[in-house]
């Protein structure tokens, strides 16, 4: 219980953030300051996760590992790049050594060399 009122009380400010941002979009209505308030309440709530052990698993420029990332689809990359990360569609996390969610990225395939590159 003691764990769970640690954590409850690590989100509280992320929930007092959500309401600011739609206080403050009712009072002005700009995008820019919409933005940045849900920037703002983003940050707090990885904060908030972050603070009781999640940790983001680093995925753009890594080496692909199928224990921690989920292929959604390939680009061609220079022989180099094979095998690496080359975009993020969702970030995974773990908690500890447990995955909580793979990370959603896309990956490199090398060029083939034609027989005129050799």
């Amino acid at each position: 219980k003691q764990g769970q009122f640690g954590f409850l009380t690590t989100l509280l400010p992320v929930l007092d953030n959500l309401n600011l941002a739609i206080d403050a979009s009712e009072k002005d209505s700009s995008l820019d300051h919409l933005r940045s308030g849900v920037k703002g309440t983003a940050r707090s709530f990885e904060q908030a996760l972050m603070s009781v052990g999640v940790e983001a698993i680093p995925s753009v420029g890594s080496d692909f590992n199928p224990e921690l990332h989920e292929a959604i689809d390939m680009t061609e990359v220079d022989a180099s790049q094979d095998g690496k990360v080359t975009a993020e569609y969702s970030r995974g996390y773990k908690f500890g050594d447990k995955l909580l969610r793979p990370a959603k990225v896309q990956v490199g395939k090398g060029r083939a060399q034609s027989a005129s590159e050799s």
